[in-house]
């Protein structure tokens, strides 16, 4: 998805009238956790891996005001209780850090620099959780100009250690080295049963970030699901009646 694309769809989400925000909202927001919903309804066992999907900030989440805990790593480290990280360091703020926040830190594979960080999971495990892929620069073997683009692979594992599933290889990357948020996706899981760990990492690149690592209480019980569901289609409803044209996809 180009640049340009991703912010006509967010611009326009803004501009135009009540309606057309709604059902918006409805697409980038509440269907994603819906679905969620819907797979954990049929038990703990069942999980759901959402995205990639744009992320411009903390509002973009589909975990937003749901009781999350967010590390930005905006005081230089990762710090916030009941997580450990495997590779990767706080990067400051400068022209090459791609922060979600603007003028932030990000959290950086290294230099020399790793293909995958994992997030490991201590004390009572996390019910949803997810990171956002901000950017690339090089490529393994790669020398100036550099692509600016990459496989992403992100991974999730249950309380027992086994994988939840696979988002990816997905090509991700503007084709700039310079901090855009507007390449910057999300990837999250929903496992009620428990999440120990997740990964995320690019196959063929050593040079690349991420931000907004985040993580959870429980989505609402499968007896509240209806609820959750029944508010959902009154907002779809109330969306339709308001809205004029045809729905953006986002896409160039």
């Amino acid at each position: 998805m180009s640049r340009r694309s991703v912010w006509g769809w967010h611009n326009g989400v803004r501009t135009l009238g009540k309606g057309y925000f709604l059902r918006s909202l409805c697409i980038r927001h509440l269907l994603p956790l819906a679905s969620a919903v819907l797979l954990l309804a049929a038990g703990p066992a069942r999980a759901a891996l959402l995205g990639p999907s744009p992320y411009l900030g903390f509002a973009d989440s589909p975990f937003f005001g749901l009781g999350i805990t967010l590390e930005d790593f905006e005081d230089g480290a990762l710090n916030v209780s009941g997580i450990s990280a495997t590779g990767g360091v706080a990067l400051p703020p400068a022209a090459l850090t791609d922060s979600v926040d603007p003028g932030g830190f990000s959290y950086y594979s290294g230099d020399p620099g790793v293909t995958k960080m994992t997030f490991t999971f201590s004390g009572a495990l996390p019910t949803r959780a997810g990171v956002v892929w901000t950017d690339v620069g090089r490529l393994l073997g790669e020398t100036s100009p550099f692509t600016g683009q990459g496989d992403v692979v992100f991974e999730a594992f249950d309380e027992n250690g086994a994988s939840l599933g696979q988002i990816g290889p997905v090509l991700l990357g503007d084709g700039q080295v310079f901090g855009s948020q507007a390449e910057d996706r999300f990837f999250g899981v929903v496992h009620l049963g428990g999440i120990s760990r997740i990964e995320i990492g690019m196959p063929d690149s050593d040079d690349w970030e991420i931000d907004h690592l985040q993580f959870g209480v429980p989505v609402p019980e499968p007896g509240t699901a209806s609820l959750l569901l029944g508010g959902l289609a009154l907002l779809a409803a109330r969306a339709r009646r308001r809205a004029a044209g045809p729905i953006p996809t986002g896409r160039a």
